[in-house]
Order: C-alpha cells, then sequence, then structure tokens
C-alpha cells in the first residue's frame, strides 16, 4: 500500500498512531491527561526527574514519536520519558 504523504493515509486506511514503550499514543494521553497534567520529567533516565506540568496536549512527530510540551522546558518531550504525578 502507498503512503500518501499529504494526507498521512495510507491507501484503504489511516497510519496507526505510534505509541510510548509504555504503550500509550497521544490520543490516549489526551484522552487521560488534561493540559496541566503533573508531570516528573526524566531526560535520562537515572538522572533527577524535572517536576513540572504539561502545557499542551500530546501529538505525533512525523515520525510518528508522542510528545508533549512542558512547564520549563522549550519544544516538546517524548511522553516515554514522562512520569503522570497523581
Amino acid at each position: 500500500a502507498a503512503l500518501d504523504r499529504c494526507s498521512g493515509r495510507y491507501e484503504g486506511g489511516s497510519v496507526k498512531r505510534s505509541s510510548t514503550p509504555h504503550g500509550i499514543t497521544s490520543d490516549e494521553w489526551n484522552r487521560l491527561h488534561p493540559v496541566g497534567t503533573m508531570i516528573a520529567y526524566e531526560f535520562v533516565k537515572g538522572d533527577p526527574p524535572f517536576m513540572s506540568k504539561t502545557r499542551s496536549e500530546a501529538w505525533d512527530l512525523g515520525h510518528g514519536a508522542p510528545i508533549v510540551k512542558i512547564e520549563g522546558k522549550s519544544g516538546g518531550v517524548l511522553l516515554s520519558h514522562l512520569t503522570v504525578i497523581p
């Protein structure tokens, strides 16, 4: 099946959203975690976490990685680097 790069769809169906290693997609994240959700962000596994909160809904990069903006950092961060603080 060919990919129509303008629409992001494969002939005969839509592109499956990418998920994090934890299995959550950007759409699932947005349903479960509204903007303002408290999170702990680890840029490198094992580093002390950066405590923050989300400042956008999650979306997928062109290659499919799901990201979200958080307070105190520029650009988006990978959902796989976040832990939600209850």
